[in-house]
């Protein structure tokens, strides 16, 4: 297994917990259930700093101190220092 496929495993499964600490919240919207089915396209073809970017859209309103440490570690694993520093910023606002 290529090194890289071990690193979108581990941040595909991070953004996915994420996910699922916000998505029940999201409102049925057709711009949120766009954004969502926009995310999941992300991530199956393995856009994951796009799905990270859709995800963090799609849980600012909703994402507790857990939600934004998960989207932290996820940058941090693709080598994103500055998404990892804004969602470690967020994290602890949201403490």
């Amino acid at each position: 297994m290529p090194i890289h496929s071990e690193t979108w495993n581990a941040v595909s499964s991070l953004l996915q917990t994420a996910y699922g600490e916000v998505g029940w919240k999201l409102t049925v919207t057709s711009e949120g259930i766009e954004s969502e089915e926009q995310f999941r396209e992300f991530l199956e073809h393995n856009e994951l700093e796009l799905a990270w970017d859709e995800l963090a859209e799609l849980g600012a309103p909703h994402g507790r101190t857990s939600f934004w440490l998960l989207l932290a570690r996820a940058a941090e694993e693709m080598e994103l220092p500055e998404k990892a520093a804004e969602a470690s910023r967020r994290a602890l606002l949201a403490a």
